[in-house]
C-alpha cells in the first residue's frame, strides 16, 4: 500500500523577507506538507 500523499502549497511573493517569514511558520508542517517558496510567477509556472 503506498503512503498517503502530501498535501503541496505554492507560496509565492516577490519580497524575499515575506517569503522567510511564510517558511519559518510553516517549518512545523514540513512532515504533512510539501511547502515551497518562489519570487515571481514564472518560477510557480515552473513549479
Amino acid at each position: 500500500m503506498k503512503p498517503p500523499m502530501k498535501t503541496a502549497i505554492l507560496f509565492v511573493d516577490d519580497e524575499s523577507h515575506v517569503l522567510d517569514g511564510l517558511r519559518r511558520s510553516m517549518r512545523s508542517m514540513r512532515h504533512e506538507w510539501d511547502t515551497r517558496f518562489v519570487a515571481s510567477g514564472a518560477e510557480a509556472l515552473e513549479q
